[in-house]
């Protein structure tokens, strides 16, 4: 997995990722994955991001509700001392409770800041109806941008997102198509 021979795009942008990247979900979280009890601490999981970037993974998936925040945090603490370019694709969740617009850019300045980064690589919806939806990854090409089909409510606080260049790519994860809207994007892009 060391060479560009392993990088695939990521959907329809330039963005090149290597065909296995690592998903941090057990990094940080108490109650499933046991973090901090006799299973696993903050070394092991520094030494997982070590030896993930030395066999070639360039692309970590975290989201803010993983460990309530704290693997975007161990990734945020780890970035800096990375010596080749790291991927990072996070998530906004849509409790219930959070379901305005606002609520997405607000998910996701917090995620920006436990990250320590300016800006991610893919933002996307965390299981927004369900956990037995489909994946559908429809996406529309936009400069380096791949546009999904989006839930109206969302689809601006995206299109602010990447104006603001808070992200490089979007995606609406798990979602089914009978579930989404056609979002009204800017002919200028």
């Amino acid at each position: 997995m060391n060479n560009s021979q392993d990088l695939v795009p990521l959907g329809k942008t330039d963005i090149k990722i290597t065909t296995v990247g690592v998903g941090a979900w057990a990094w940080g979280d108490r109650m499933i994955w046991g973090y901090g009890g006799s299973s696993y601490d903050d070394s092991d999981i520094r030494a997982a991001f070590d030896v993930s970037l030395a066999n070639g993974a360039n692309w970590f998936d975290t989201a803010e509700v993983y460990g309530l925040g704290k693997s975007e945090r161990f990734l945020g603490k780890f970035l800096p001392s990375a010596t080749n370019e790291v991927l990072i694709a996070t998530k906004f969740f849509p409790f219930p409770w959070r379901m305005r617009k606002k609520a997405l850019l607000n998910a996701l300045k917090k995620s920006l800041k436990r990250l320590q980064l300016s800006q991610v690589d893919l933002y996307q919806i965390h299981m927004p109806f369900g956990r037995w939806s489909k994946p559908d990854w429809h996406m529309k090409p936009c400069r380096r941008t791949a546009y999904p089909w989006l839930p109206t409510r969302w689809s601006t606080a995206y299109l602010t997102a990447v104006s603001r260049e808070m992200v490089c790519s979007l995606t609406a994860w798990k979602m089914t198509s009978p579930s989404l809207h056609t979002a009204h994007w800017p002919k200028a892009w």
